[in-house]
């Protein structure tokens, strides 16, 4: 599980270091950097209103079980907001190669519902890379990627309960 966090951040790097720019005045990947940014700040607020700019409708998410469309995409995205609360993605790396996007991120938060197979009370505290694909301008694939590790003990079971105490009396 450490070795895909290591190639995951290996890779990370090596895109970094690549410099792809266009002639329109900015770097495409301080676009598709200011893209994921919407994104996240989308799932950390609620607002949605911006999606549409920068996804296209008929997006491919093949972490949300290969859903086919935005509004897909915005109905769990508003289901991880309203059960997450403090939900917070920061970005820690992003490169740009091609048509390709990856950022590489820290996701906390609160889980105050059930959401994403974890159970109220869950804290949130995870790595993971998101790529994109995009093609003029829009998002058209999603993948993403969550440190195993961490997943595996946010998706633990629930507490146990307290074990009812007998109260029959032996005789």
């Amino acid at each position: 599980m450490k070795s895909f966090l290591t190639a995951t951040v290996l890779m990370l790097c090596l895109l970094v270091s690549c410099k792809d720019t266009d002639n329109s005045g900015g770097s495409d990947n301080q676009k598709n950097k200011d893209r994921i940014k919407v994104i996240y700040t989308a799932l950390e607020t609620g607002d949605m209103s911006k999606l549409d700019s920068i996804i296209d409708k008929d997006v491919i998410d093949h972490q949300n079980n290969d859903a086919k469309s935005i509004d897909t995409m915005k109905k769990f995205f508003s289901e991880l907001h309203n059960n997450v609360t403090g939900l917070k993605i920061e970005q820690i790396a992003n490169a740009t190669d091609g048509d390709y996007n990856l950022d590489f991120n820290h996701t906390s938060g609160d889980v105050t519902a059930p959401v994403m197979g974890m159970s109220a009370g869950t804290k949130l505290d995870f790595l993971g890379v998101d790529i994109c694909k995009i093609k003029d301008g829009k998002i058209t694939e999603h993948w993403g990627f969550i440190d195993p590790a961490a997943m595996m003990k946010m998706m633990s079971a629930p507490p146990k309960m307290e074990e009812k105490k007998d109260t029959s009396k032996k005789m």
